[in-house]
């Protein structure tokens, strides 16, 4: 990349280091940390070797910028008219099933 194109080169080589920098720093956990960081390597020895000859360095490198957050689980709850000792009606609350649909990563 620097023989081809100069100064817009190392340019380029600073943005995509800074942008693999960053990406690493706000993955979350050790496994998002190790994620990030094996596609990364493999993106940016792969472009190093082959420039980007093919879309896979690239839509690799894109795919380790991705923040993938799992949706939290909902449990819904009912109010219900019980009649009490003293016979006066109240309320009270009853958790339901929680949702049976797994919940499915987001990005």
């Amino acid at each position: 990349m620097l023989s081809e194109h100069g100064l817009l080169g190392i340019a380029a080589i600073v943005v995509l280091m800074g942008i693999a920098v960053r990406t690493f720093l706000r993955a979350h956990g050790a496994g998002g940390k190790a994620l990030a960081l094996s596609l990364m390597a493999w993106s940016l020895l792969y472009m190093g070797v082959n420039a980007m000859r093919l879309a896979v360095p690239s839509f690799t490198f894109g795919l380790a910028c991705a923040t993938v957050l799992a949706e939290k689980r909902v449990v819904r709850r009912a109010r219900r008219i019980v009649q009490l000792d003293n016979g006066v009606m109240g309320a009270d609350v009853v958790d339901l099933e929680e949702d049976p649909r797994p919940a499915l990563p987001t990005v």
